[in-house]
């Protein structure tokens, strides 16, 4: 699955990158008139693969950012179920403690 990621993401920012440069012929980092394809290839994958080793590091990021959060959002849930459950036991300690009252008070 990684590795499909890595190509897809390889090959959608050379698509981009060649896009870009030739939209933008004036800027800078962009073909000349005097290049070889060669050169416009070489330098399209040297920025392609820049782009995708970017990539490679910030999906890892993006994955361990989700599981602290999914696990964070767990132990919420964790601790708001436990409140719940500590409020039901003082209720039925309560409940209790007033009938065993008027259980007293009957006698």
């Amino acid at each position: 699955m990684n590795s499909t990621i890595f190509i897809i993401g390889y090959v959608a920012s050379v698509i981009i990158l060649f896009i870009y440069m030739k939209i933008n012929q004036n800027k800078y980092f962009t073909f000349k008139e005097n290049d070889t394809y060669a050169t416009q290839i070489a330098f399209l994958l040297f920025s392609s693969a820049a782009l995708s080793v970017f990539w490679l590091i910030l999906y890892p990021c993006i994955l361990v950012y989700s599981a602290f959060k999914l696990l964070f959002t767990m132990i919420e849930k964790a601790e708001n179920i436990q409140k719940e459950k500590r409020n039901k036991q003082s209720e039925y300690q309560k409940l209790y403690e007033k009938a065993r009252e008027e259980v007293e008070n009957e006698m």
